[in-house]
C-alpha cells in the first residue's frame, strides 16, 4: 500500500462520517497521537477521549481492526511520508513527473481487459467501485461518468464500509476495485467462507503490472506504473476515464 493501514482506516472514516461523531473524535485523537499509542492501554485512550473502554473496543472493530492491540500494532508501523519536490520551480517539477506517468498508464493499459470491463458494466444491473483514500477518487470519477451514461454505480469512502459491501455483494453484482499498488486486500484477514464468496463474485481489479492479484479476482485491468506517489491516483483516474469512454461507445 502507498498509505499505511492505520491512515487508510482512520482517514477514510473521518471523510465519511459526521465530524461531531464519537468515532471521528477517536480517529482524530489516534492520528494526532499515534506515536504515543503503542505505549497506551485501552483505558488510557478512553480517558483521553472521554469515552468508555467499550466504546474504544467497538471503534477498533468498526474501523477494521481485530482489537485495540491490533490498532496499537498498526500505530507502531510508523507514519506516512509525503514525497516532496525539490528540483526547480514547483509547478515545472510536478509537470515533469506527473503527466508523463498518466500518459504511460493510459498508453500501456491492457485494452482487451478494459473492454471486457466495459462489457461487464453494460451487462450488469448492479455495479460498485471502490478504492483506498486517493484511489477512491478514481471510483468516484467512474461513478460520475457512468451516471451520465445511465449506469448507476455504488461506492463508499470508508474502507470498512467498502469491505463490508464487497464481502456481501450478490453474485449478480460487478465489483471494480482501483488499487495503486494492487495491495487492496493485503491487510485483510479473510476466512475460508469469505474467500469462497469472493471467488464466486464478479470482482475486477484495476492495478499496475508487476503485482500479484488475489486468486479470487475475476479479472485484472493492468497498466505500467512505477508506483510514483506523486502520480497516485491520477493514473487510476485516467483508466477510469477510459473505461467510461468504452462504455459510452456501447450506449
Amino acid at each position: 500500500m502507498i498509505f499505511r493501514r492505520l491512515s487508510v482506516a482512520l482517514l477514510s472514516l473521518m471523510a465519511s462520517e459526521r465530524a461531531d461523531s464519537t468515532d471521528v473524535a477517536l480517529a482524530r485523537y489516534v492520528l494526532v497521537h499515534r506515536q504515543e499509542l503503542p505505549a497506551m492501554g485501552v483505558r488510557e485512550l478512553a480517558a483521553a477521549c472521554h469515552v468508555g473502554a467499550g466504546t474504544v473496543s467497538r471503534f477498533c472493530r468498526h474501523v477494521g481492526f481485530a482489537s485495540f492491540d491490533d490498532l496499537r500494532r498498526a500505530a507502531a508501523e510508523g507514519e506516512d511520508q509525503l514525497e516532496e519536490l525539490h528540483e526547480g520551480p514547483l509547478a515545472d517539477a510536478w509537470a515533469d513527473r506527473v503527466p508523463p506517468a498518466i500518459a504511460r498508464a493510459a498508453q500501456s493499459v491492457d485494452m482487451a481487459a478494459l473492454r471486457m470491463v466495459a462489457d461487464e458494466i453494460v451487462r450488469h444491473e448492479h455495479v460498485s467501485a471502490f478504492g483506498l483514500l486517493k484511489a477512491e477518487a478514481a471510483a468516484l470519477c467512474l461513478q460520475a461518468d457512468l451516471l451520465m451514461l445511465g449506469h448507476e454505480v455504488t461506492t463508499a469512502v470508508s474502507y470498512a464500509d467498502q469491505l463490508a459491501h464487497i464481502l456481501s455483494a450478490p453474485a449478480n453484482e460487478l465489483v471494480i476495485v482501483f488499487s495503486g499498488t494492487g495491495s487492496y486486500f493485503e491487510d485483510v484477514e479473510l476466512d475460508r467462507e469469505q474467500r469462497r464468496h469472493l471467488a464466486r463474485a464478479d470482482l475486477w481489479m484495476v492495478a499496475p503490472r508487476g503485482g500479484t492479484a488475489p486468486s479470487f479476482v475475476s479479472g485484472l485491468v493492468s497498466f505500467d506504473s512505477d508506483a510514483d506517489q506523486l502520480a497516485h491516483p491520477f493514473h487510476l483516474q485516467a483508466i477510469a476515464a477510459l473505461v467510461a469512454q468504452e462504455v459510452a461507445g456501447r450506449c
